[in-house]
């Protein structure tokens, strides 16, 4: 599988399933450093272990502007990163992307996609327009989503041991305790 030519820094906001395959896409995409923030410790470590994670914040053990101020220092005082990708699913995680990212950068917004029934404020004007970023919001994958994303995992398998994302496997009839 070949990689874009990207090679700069990403933050994956979420620590499950869905942002170890974003770090991984990331990866594949030739990103030279991943930074993951979220919880617990053994999701942080389980990025690592895939082997897509470079460098992870645990959130319950900081808060916003120390991870903001640690980003900047893994990304060697740039001002921040190229890429914020946010998993998490909580609103506020916006707001911390929005002062990882470098300006003139990108934000992925793939985490928010239920109506959950909190809102944030954000200042158009100061937080996006003068940064000069470039929001995407994803919604819900398409086919063509699906597909793309099982030919990368297929193209990847010798490169990470993607088993190790599955912690435990239910039958149907435990559906509800999963």
């Amino acid at each position: 599988m070949s990689s874009c030519p990207f090679s700069g820094t990403v933050v994956i906001q979420g620590s499950g399933a869905i942002g170890i395959l974003a770090a991984a896409a990331a990866k594949v995409a030739g990103a030279k450093q991943v930074i993951m923030t979220g919880a617990p410790d053994f999701r942080l470590r389980m990025g690592e272990e895939v082997g897509v994670v470079d460098n992870t914040i645990n959130i319950t053990k900081t808060g916003t502007e120390e991870r903001i101020k640690e980003v900047r220092k893994l990304t060697s005082g740039r001002y921040g990163t190229d890429i914020v990708i946010e998993v998490a699913g909580t609103p506020e995680a916006l707001l911390e992307a929005i002062e990882m990212v470098r300006k003139a950068r990108t934000i992925v917004e793939a985490g928010n996609f239920t109506d959950v029934g909190r809102t944030i404020q954000i200042n158009v004007c100061r937080q996006l327009c003068a940064k000069d970023l470039t929001l995407h919001n994803v919604y819900g994958p398409s086919p063509r989503h699906f597909e793309k994303s099982f030919y990368m995992l297929q193209g990847t398998m010798d490169r990470f041991p993607y088993e190790k994302i599955v912690t435990h496997k239910f039958s149907i009839d435990h559906a509800s305790r999963a």
